[in-house]
């Protein structure tokens, strides 16, 4: 498991808890945040799409690559589940701690 600079707990807690995502003062539910996410226009502020590799630049799990496989929310930065190719564990990953995979 990677260490808490690399993983988020935090935020999901509260995702889960809310059952939605706060944005800029209102409430987005999941679902919409995802419809919005895989439109052809995306999400300003979002780099990363659905299936997109990444490579974990930040914490324990520096260096490994993975998948990008959900969008948890946008605030205080986009929170992605991160699907580690060859060991199929996922993990919460912040936005800064990612960059695209070569």
């Amino acid at each position: 498991m990677c260490s808490t600079c690399c993983v988020v707990r935090a935020a999901a807690a509260e995702f889960r808890r809310y059952a939605g995502i706060k944005t800029r003062g209102h409430r987005m539910a999941q679902r919409d945040l995802e419809a919005r996410w895989i439109t052809p226009d995306g999400i300003p502020g979002v780099l990363f799409r659905f299936g997109n590799s990444v490579r974990v630049i930040a914490g324990e799990c520096a260096g490994q690559t993975g998948r990008v496989v959900a969008l948890l929310s946008l605030e205080p930065e986009p929170l992605y589940v991160i699907e580690f190719m060859q060991t199929g564990k996922s993990v919460n990953v912040i936005q800064s701690a990612l960059k695209k995979a070569v």
